[in-house]
């Protein structure tokens, strides 16, 4: 709980669903979700317009890019507090 609200964090989010990732991404209610990894195929296949959209909205949430050079038909991103929250999993 944060400020007595619930926050839910998953390990991994996988977002398929061919064209609508704009209108998901939108309904999320980042101030109570996160999560470790974000997986996304680009809409098309290839870097675009509308790839490029989704990767500012979840830039905009602090989640760093990992894609970069890996796939150009998938965007992976990964928590800003990913290292210091999965550090401490290795040491339970």
């Amino acid at each position: 709980m944060i400020n007595g609200v619930a926050h839910y964090f998953f390990d991994f989010y996988s977002l398929d669903v061919e064209g609508a990732e704009v209108s998901v991404l939108k309904s999320i209610d980042w101030n109570r979700t996160s999560f470790g990894i974000v997986f996304m195929e680009r809409p098309n296949g290839n870097p675009d317009a509308q790839s490029e959209i989704l990767e500012i909205m979840i830039r905009q949430q602090g989640y760093k890019e990992m894609s970069a050079g890996v796939s150009k038909g998938s965007l992976w991103f990964k928590h800003p507090d990913f290292d210091k929250i999965y550090s401490k999993a290795d040491k339970v």
